[in-house]
């Protein structure tokens, strides 16, 4: 307490310090005989508030705050009462202080008007209905919440120490301004791509895409309050686009056409209807090896606060060969040579770059990196082995996640594998697989040290036949 009073009274000086300074002689005013009442300042006086179209907040907007009790720097007297009160003419004060443009919240009033700090205490207290005495804060009511959405974005409420009694002063610090910002959310409207595999060894495959219908390929930020529409098309110049963007060289799926040219996300869902799509014949998808993309552009979004993020309004359907399955061995696939790394091929780990392919290096791999093998180009991979540092097996991967891809954006995921207790691990690709970029996520290692799994890797190398 002594700490706190001296803290105080170091305050409160500076407070005064422009009427102590206009005296001659300290004595005649000694600001140690003031006693200054005050509120301390909450931990937060800023709130963010969300709300949507339908009036419903986003965010959790409490009716009723709790700052702080009062306080004074000296004992009280005697029984001192202080009046508190939520004051409008402050607004424009703090603007021009502080070079905002705060709109006051006039539906904001205090709880409790008048607060007592009993002779002899320094802080405001009141009895419980349990008989105990606490302390007793000032609480602000927001009566009208719909306040929070007639415009502004930024609101102030200033609440002050309005008068005492006993010999109390008013300190500067007897003011508390909250601050809010509101904003309006629109539930986004938003594409969603994704791929379509093709799997040729199955008995009847083409049956599978006679009444094709997409779903999943567009979606709102939350379920939506009304139902929301939107119109769709294909569109051959977003392949192009696409391959610009991603270097890759993706053929338009010439002969198809939507079934409908408006699609709905009913009220309550979250993802759109299904879209039914006329195919052409998707032969050359298998016997080409082929991956063909059919852009959907999504526009014209209309319902209760939906907008289309226009950012993202095209989903990227990809009609690609059935994904070849994995496995582990501890030797490479018999037949299967060992490619010679290219000038334009490249190993990175969480984004890093390494010479792992070079096998020139050693590297640290911690649980959940992700490591990314590019070719340059699309190859026929069979295999890819990893080797561990110093030939130990220890320091080798356990368990791992893998995906390939053709642009380094879409991956497909092909599983999770398990290697054994060996220096030497290889993923295996049957049928080969036809890809670009090959991703290897470790999810765990072999490495018995320590709370974390860990890996040492030695060399990365592609095989093919």
């Amino acid at each position: 307490m002594n700490r706190l009073f001296k803290y105080v009274m170091l305050f409160a000086v500076a407070l005064s310090a422009g009427f102590a300074s206009s005296c001659s002689d300290d004595k005649e005013v000694d600001p140690y005989t003031i006693n200054y009442v005050y509120m301390y300042q909450p931990q937060s006086t800023f709130t963010s508030i969300q709300y949507k179209a339908t009036g419903d907040f986003l965010t959790n907007v409490a009716t009723e705050v709790a700052l702080m009790p009062i306080r004074c720097t000296k004992p009280a007297p005697a029984d001192m009462t202080i009046e508190v009160a939520v004051d409008g003419s402050l607004v424009d004060e703090y603007n021009a202080t502080h070079g905002t443009n705060y709109a006051f919240l006039k539906s904001a009033s205090v709880v409790k008007k008048s607060f007592t700090i009993a002779k002899g205490e320094y802080v405001s207290k009141r009895t419980a209905d349990d008989g105990v005495v606490v302390e007793d804060s000032v609480k602000v009511a927001f009566t009208d919440l719909s306040e929070f959405q007639n415009g502004s974005t930024d609101y102030i409420v200033p609440v002050t120490v309005s008068s005492v009694n006993a010999g109390g002063t008013i300190a500067k610090s007897g003011r508390i301004y909250l601050l809010f910002n509101s904003e309006y959310i629109a539930n986004t409207v938003s594409a969603v791509s994704g791929k379509v595999a093709v799997d040729g060894e199955k008995e009847n495959w083409q049956d599978d895409f006679v009444d094709f219908v997409l779903t999943d390929f567009m979606t709102a930020s939350w379920n939506a309050d009304e139902d929301i529409t939107a119109s769709v098309a294909i569109s051959s110049a977003y392949a192009d686009i696409y391959n610009s963007l991603n270097g890759t060289d993706y053929r338009f799926l010439e002969g198809a056409s939507l079934k409908a040219s408006q699609v709905t996300i009913k009220q309550g869902n979250l993802m759109a209807e299904g879209l039914g799509i006329e195919l052409p014949d998707l032969s050359a998808v298998i016997e080409e090896e082929l991956t063909y993309i059919l852009p959907i552009v999504i526009d014209n979004v209309s319902g209760k606060g939906a907008e289309l993020n226009a950012d993202n309004k095209v989903a990227y359907i990809f009609f690609t060969p059935a994904a070849p399955e994995i496995s582990f061995t501890s030797t490479a696939p018999e037949g299967a040579t060992q490619l010679t790394p290219e000038s334009d091929w490249s190993l990175t780990i969480w984004g890093e770059s390494t010479k792992l392919l070079q096998g020139q290096s050693y590297y640290w791999v911690y649980s959940g990196d992700d490591m990314i093998i590019d070719l340059a180009s699309v190859r026929e991979v069979a295999a890819v082995g990893i080797y561990s540092y110093g030939g130990s097996s220890m320091y080798q991967y356990k368990d791992v996640t893998v995906s390939i891809s053709n642009d380094g954006v879409n991956y497909t995921e092909l599983g999770d594998l398990t290697f054994d207790y060996v220096p030497r691990a290889f993923i295996n690709f049957s049928p080969v697989a036809k890809t670009r970029f090959v991703k290897v996520i470790m999810n765990s290692s072999y490495y018995p040290y320590g709370s974390y799994y860990l890996s040492a890797l030695r060399g990365v190398y592609v095989y093919a036949y």
